[in-house]
């Protein structure tokens, strides 16, 4: 039996494809790390924990786009692209979320970027609490949220994804 023709699991295609996004994303994330620590030299209470964070951050990323892309083709893909603006002007990344639209202002709680510079924050400027362990809790669970989009929501997605892309073919609208 050639591997092509065996009948894999949504399981084991989701994570077989998944790692390879996984790895890339860590490989930026200790790229990043070690350029700021060592190279543009931030002063960073607690590096351990900062790469900590940064690698939570982006295995919470990487599962968000991977999932939406895997569960929903190329509507999941605009998805993404949407919810990476959304994050970049509604998350206080470049201006302070107390000046920004209050729909932003609302939006800010649910967004995992909000969690992640949160506990970036606390490792560069110092712990308050369990403030660090409660925005990686955050991320827990936008990664969670994820695991099921691409696990459990994406079998009768891909069903019906099939179906429109066998439709598709019939027509002569779409090359």
């Amino acid at each position: 039996e050639k591997p092509e023709e065996r009948a894999y699991r949504n399981y084991q295609k989701f994570f077989g494809r998944y790692i390879t996004f996984f790895l890339i994303g860590q490989l930026q994330t200790l790229i990043t790390v070690l350029g700021s620590v060592l190279f543009v030299g931030i002063q960073c209470k607690h590096v351990f924990l900062f790469w900590l964070a940064m690698a939570i951050t982006s295995l919470a990323f990487t599962m968000i786009a991977y999932s939406l892309t895997y569960a929903f083709g190329n509507v999941g893909e605009a998805i993404v692209v949407v919810l990476m603006v959304v994050q970049v002007a509604g998350s206080g990344g470049t201006f302070p979320i107390e000046v920004l639209p209050k729909v932003f202002q609302i939006l800010y709680h649910y967004m995992p970027f909000a969690y992640a510079m949160g506990a970036a924050r606390e490792t560069i400027a110092g712990m308050y609490q369990n403030d660090y362990w409660h925005y990686l809790a955050g991320l827990g669970v936008y990664i969670i949220v994820s695991l099921i989009i691409g696990l459990v929501i994406s079998i009768p997605c891909k069903k019906l994804m099939n179906s429109i892309d066998k439709s598709k073919g019939k027509t002569d609208l779409l090359i």
